[in-house]
């Protein structure tokens, strides 16, 4: 008896290539779509898709003039692609942090809103990180805060920027700014222009409220303030929201400081309907990565500015 085990496919560097384009085209829903993401012909993606399916040993789509279809064997395999793309990124990760390397990927997400904040310092030290490091290759990325904290842990960041209320013991976070959320109605709305305090509590015990998906304001905002009727999924579609006229929500500051001067938007009573929102980046505690310790040394520099 043969008791020697049994042969493993083994992945070189090109099935890598050929699992991306796989990914590619299933994330495009089919070939054809998947042309300008790869910017390759037909034809090329058709010759990758049939090389991947020889080393795996089992079709991965169907595709022809019945359409395209993710087989069953493929769907595993894209559901483990994820895996395989963090694991990568943690090992080369783990490579440079260990070699004290400044170079190669590093990994930055954070929330929207947060660039588009003059007062807030984050664009002045990406901006001494990358002039000090000009070998960093920099990625960048907008991510939730929930979100961002699960791609810290599963090492799939280097740092993340955000509103994080309670993290996780593995996480440390340093405040970078702190910004004002305004509750906020636009043109239309029958708290515009209210001024009375009585006559507007009225009004925003009846009001429809849009809060973002993950929002603070149900662990800041004074007691006085609306019950979450809808969701947004990022500031930007929590300002359309506002200025639709029927919902009142709450905006940074900065978003809405130009639409109040056009009149397009009111802040109801800053005294009463508006809390502050601490911006922090975090990191992993226990991580050596110099890339993110330079980070952080250019967020303190341009603090003291």
């Amino acid at each position: 008896m043969n008791n020697s085990p049994k042969d493993h496919t083994r992945f070189q560097d090109v099935d890598l290539k050929l699992f991306h384009v796989f990914a590619k085209v299933v994330e495009a829903g089919g070939l054809s779509s998947a042309q300008y993401d790869l910017n390759m012909s037909l034809s090329a993606i058709s010759t990758a898709i049939s090389n991947l399916e020889t080393r795996l040993g089992f079709r991965v789509c169907e595709r022809g003039r019945s359409g395209f279809q993710v087989t069953e064997g493929g769907h595993l395999v894209y559901s483990q692609l994820s895996h395989l793309n963090s694991a990568l990124n943690r090992f080369e990760s783990s490579l440079d942090a260990f070699k004290g390397d400044m170079r190669g990927q590093f990994i930055v997400a954070m929330d929207d809103g947060i660039l588009t904040n003059l007062r807030c310092p984050i664009y002045k030290v990406i901006r001494s990180f990358i002039t000090s490091f000009p070998d960093i290759d920099l990625h960048m990325s907008i991510m939730t805060a929930p979100r961002m904290e699960r791609a810290l842990l599963n090492d799939e960041l280097n740092v993340a920027i955000g509103p994080f209320l309670e993290i996780s013991n593995a996480l440390e976070s340093v405040v970078v700014h702190s910004e004002k959320q305004l509750l906020c109605c636009g043109r239309g709305h029958p708290a515009y222009g209210v001024e009375d305090k009585d006559a507007l509590a009225e009004v925003v015990s009846r009001s429809e409220y849009s809060a973002r998906k993950y929002d603070d304001a149900k662990h800041n905002a004074p007691s006085g303030s609306p019950s979450e009727t809808t969701t947004a999924s990022t500031v930007e579609a929590m300002l359309g929201m506002v200025l639709s006229g029927k919902y009142l929500g709450y905006l940074p500051r900065h978003v809405c400081e130009r639409w109040i001067e056009n009149a397009e938007i009111w802040p109801l009573d800053p005294k009463t309907y508006s809390y502050n929102t601490d911006i922090k980046v975090a990191f992993r505690r226990q991580r050596k990565d110099r890339r993110a310790e330079k980070f952080l040394a250019a967020l303190n520099e341009v603090q003291k500015i």
